[in-house]
């Protein structure tokens, strides 16, 4: 994009909840809003992952911190499954990204739209 101010070659930019494009010589820009979908996402979600046969330490860890659980608690939580209730579109998808990296197998009801 050529800025109208000066003719300069524009950059493209994001920052929270914004994004537009900047002149990197005159400083011309124009901005706009950039909502995240998951941000405006009235659903209330069901998380439940799948009881596992085992359970290593960065899952313990990982189930821990995102059910605020014990260590004990997310221990047992993996061995015999668990189901978060009640969550919005953003908590689900940083929940289920992180259970998705360490292993852990999960379901989302209803149907979740967004990737994580």
């Amino acid at each position: 994009m050529i800025c109208e101010k000066c003719n300069s070659e524009m950059i493209y930019f994001t920052k929270f909840q914004s994004c537009g494009w900047k002149c990197p010589k005159c400083n011309w820009s124009f901005v706009t809003s950039n909502i995240d979908p998951k941000d405006m996402d009235d659903t209330q979600y069901t998380l439940t992952i799948s009881a596992c046969k085992t359970a290593d330490k960065l899952a313990i860890r990982t189930m821990s911190k995102a059910g605020k659980l014990s260590v004990v608690e997310a221990r047992n939580a993996i061995l015999s499954g668990y189901t978060f209730t009640g969550l919005n579109a953003r908590d689900t998808a940083e929940i289920a990204k992180a259970l998705a990296e360490c292993g852990i197998n999960h379901t989302i009801l209803p149907v979740f739209p967004y990737e994580y």
